[in-house]
């Protein structure tokens, strides 16, 4: 019996960084300045080289970074591909 073919999901991979930044609430009756911080997602980029048709580099680009999201067999695992 053959093996089931084994699916997998791409996303764009993303980093998260804290962000710190202070807002100004009413606790009491009273106004108080009070650190706030946030968790944001930022996706992933690297730069890649950007060829003419002859070959020929032209520039540049930023091309996103995407990693493998699961699989059937192991759902929650994450695989960093290039």
């Amino acid at each position: 019996m053959p093996t089931p073919e084994l699916r997998s999901y791409k996303r764009q991979k993303h980093i998260d960084t804290v962000i710190t930044s202070q807002e100004i609430v009413e606790v009491d009756g009273k106004w108080v300045q009070k650190d706030v911080s946030k968790t944001i997602r930022e996706p992933q980029w690297k730069e890649v080289d950007l060829y003419d048709e002859e070959g020929n580099v032209i520039g540049k680009y930023n091309s996103p970074v995407m990693e493998i999201h699961g699989t059937e067999e192991k759902q929650d695992e994450w695989v960093e591909i290039e």
